[in-house]
């Protein structure tokens, strides 16, 4: 059992290339509708036919990132088309993107192009997206398309959206304490306030801790004993598991409440707003009151510590 003292009253890495640097003032990307890339292929034919070969793209600049395609044969079937991200805004570094875009393979004669959308891609820095299997080389070549001509073949990209996917990186150091129990007792309880709470501070595990009971429910028209832990340390952020009891002092039939939880912050708490019904409470046989004299007890055992 800890010391206490009561209180019944109220209570990503950047590549090294030259490039324009973002706005740091920027919160979220600018607003481009739509950016479009167009890379034309000359001497197509003479690209190796090995499978798995890739070719690439230059480098190019868009939605305040880097960006390149990659073509890669599939075999002698098919020819795969990607979308890779090379450096991310420096201002959203470690992020993933939802990107919606367009590959295309542009029909040279007309309008009849050749092209597959993603909707819901997910690229982060040296990252890809695309597919294998973009178009049959059959179909490529097909002589009622015009899609190599003059043995010129172009693709387009086309980015219609680029979106931020936030995120919180939490790290757990298992450590595991043996538990601790604090018992809270509460003499004079048919004398506390009506309305309110009363609390009871005590240190566990070298931790401050807080325990609230709303001995008459949060309103009127409450009618349930309320309950809550609150972690009154500012660090370190315990990951915990504990157990809220009302002890039943005649017949031991205690009433117990668990529950799991980080503590990350001063004053954090878990709370059981419905504990125990009023009814409950003053009903002599429970034991919960004996002498005017209610005891509130928690059994805290701490898992490790969070660091976010």
């Amino acid at each position: 059992m800890g010391n206490s003292r009561s209180n019944l009253k109220r209570s990503a890495v950047q590549p090294e290339k030259k490039m324009k640097e973002p706005n740091k003032s920027l919160q979220t990307p600018p607003k481009i509708s739509n950016f479009n890339f167009v890379w034309k292929i000359q001497k197509f034919s003479l690209l190796p036919s090995d499978k798995g070969f890739k070719c690439e793209s230059g480098d190019f600049y868009a939605f305040d990132s880097w960006w390149k395609l990659q073509l890669v044969k599939e075999g002698n079937q098919y020819l795969g088309l990607h979308l890779c991200m090379q450096c991310s805004p420096s201002y959203f570094k470690f992020l993933d993107f939802n990107v919606k875009f367009k590959l295309s393979v542009l029909d040279q004669m007309g309008e009849n192009h050749w092209t597959v959308e993603a909707n819901n891609a997910v690229l982060s820095i040296w990252k890809k997206w695309g597919f294998s299997k973009f178009i049959e080389l059959e179909e490529l070549y097909g002589v009622d398309n015009c899609y190599v001509m003059d043995d010129t073949c172009v693709f387009e990209l086309e980015i219609f959206s680029f979106t931020p996917i936030m995120k919180k990186i939490e790290t757990l150091a298992v450590q595991v304490y043996e538990p601790q129990t604090h018992k809270w007792i509460i003499p004079n309880f048919s004398e506390l306030p009506k309305m309110g709470p009363v609390t009871e501070s005590f240190t566990m595990f070298d931790f401050l801790w807080k325990l609230e009971l709303y001995p008459n429910g949060r309103s009127e028209s409450h009618r349930n004993v309320s309950l809550s832990l609150f972690y009154e340390s500012s660090k370190p952020h315990p990951s915990a598991e504990f157990t809220l009891s009302i002890i039943d002092q005649i017949k031991g039939e205690h009433k117990k409440m668990t529950a799991s939880a980080v503590f990350g912050l001063v004053g954090q708490n878990w709370a059981f707003p419905n504990f125990l019904a009023l009814k409950d409470l003053h009903e002599p046989s429970k034991g919960y009151i004996v002498n005017d004299i209610c005891q509130v007890e928690v059994e805290i055992k701490i898992l490790g510590f969070v660091n976010s």
